[in-house]
């Protein structure tokens, strides 16, 4: 059976290793999941881009796809180089992934639905390939980060790094997101996201094309928004696989690390760093929505994910108290006391107050307001 898999898949990469891609057009691969709120304004952006040569996947998934399919067909109806293609699967990866099989571009990039772009988005990653003496197998940009709630903009940039300097140094955000990237098809090859991971799925598939190749460029910004709205998203919802695939992302940056000849101590510190967030964010998801463990399951994840982990004492160094955030103190309390039962207590707390405040307190407004 082993080997009838390894003969399909051998297959299969060949197939896809000598598809025929049209030279200098960069097919645009859009998943949508309850998008209709939003889906037209990308699509305008796309439209209105300054670099014309590319063509767009709209990959529709998931339940409830009615109301954005009829955004979608009619805007393909409208465009020729528009494609809509239909999944009953859930996932942003796997949506992805039908796009990737579906391109005929010589590049393409990912947009997210409820994101937009400016007209020369396009255009700055083309121009960078252009001036590049090598043709490169990833272009990653800058973007602008946007809270919708309060109108806030925040440019997060990136310098011009090698490709050492970029995996130290640059942010975990611009490296692992799937939105600020121009890959090159022939290179990323038969690589696909991994359909079982439903969170970070993204930073296991960017880490691996990032290890597999030293021909990076960066780019200071791109022209694309990153819009942080007030619906509900993949963040919010409780993932089973979400341990597995941040070990698999940890082990594929240390592997980086291993190649680039990064010196144990840093490399200690780096795991010591990211241990902390990475234990408050192993520790949140278990009382997330669609979490149904019992009190004595999430008491025994927690023990075993943080508390049986050195690194969960040593990684208080590098966050001294007066530095950090009402929500960062809160857990260098949890992981001073090394309590799981006030692990579970306080965390119950903070979901039940997230999500059930302002229902209290518009409640509440009209005995306030008198």
């Amino acid at each position: 059976m082993q080997l009838l898999v390894k003969c399909i898949y051998f297959v299969y990469r060949k197939m896809i290793e000598t598809k025929q891609r049209v030279e200098g057009l960069i097919s645009i691969i859009i998943p949508c999941y309850k998008a209709e709120n939003f889906l037209l304004n990308i699509l305008n952006d796309v439209r209105q881009q300054k670099y014309d040569k590319w063509e767009l996947l709209i990959v529709s998934n998931g339940e409830g796809q009615a109301p954005q399919l009829r955004i979608a067909n009619k805007f393909a109806e409208d465009n020729k180089n528009v494609q809509v293609l239909v999944l009953h699967e859930s996932g942003a990866g796997n949506a992805r992934n039908k796009g990737m099989e579906m391109a005929i571009g010589e590049w393409f990039t990912f947009l997210d639905a409820d994101d937009r772009i400016d007209s020369d988005h396009l255009q700055k990653y083309m121009d960078a390939v252009e001036s590049a003496s090598i043709k490169p197998d990833i272009v990653i940009g800058g973007f602008y980060l946007e809270q919708k709630r309060n109108g806030g903009v925040c440019m997060v940039d990136i310098p011009k790094y090698e490709k050492k300097d970029f995996v130290l140094n640059c942010s975990e955000m611009l490296r692992a997101s799937s939105c600020n990237k121009l890959y090159r098809a022939d290179f990323v090859g038969a690589y696909r996201f991994n359909v079982l991971y439903s969170m970070r799925e993204d930073a296991v598939f960017n880490s691996m094309l990032i290890l597999n190749t030293d021909n990076i460029l960066t780019i200071p910004i791109s022209g694309y928004h990153y819009i942080l709205c007030d619906v509900e998203n993949a963040s919010s919802k409780y993932h089973a696989t979400y341990e597995e695939s941040l070990m698999e992302y940890n082990s594929i940056q240390l592997q980086m690390f291993q190649r680039l000849g990064v010196s144990d101590e840093t490399i200690k510190e780096w795991q010591e760093k990211h241990f902390f967030y990475d234990s408050f964010g192993l520790a949140r998801n278990l009382f997330k929505k669609g979490s149904h463990l019992s009190v004595s399951q999430q008491r025994g994840d927690i023990k075993r994910m943080i508390y049986q982990n050195p690194l969960h004492k040593s990684c208080l160094r590098w966050y001294p108290w007066g530095r950090q955030t009402l929500l960062d103190k809160m857990w260098i309390v949890c992981l001073r006391i090394e309590s799981s039962l006030f692990v579970v207590f306080v965390l119950r707390i903070q979901y039940w107050v997230k999500n059930h405040f302002f229902t209290i307190f518009m409640k509440l407004w009209p005995l306030l307001s008198k």
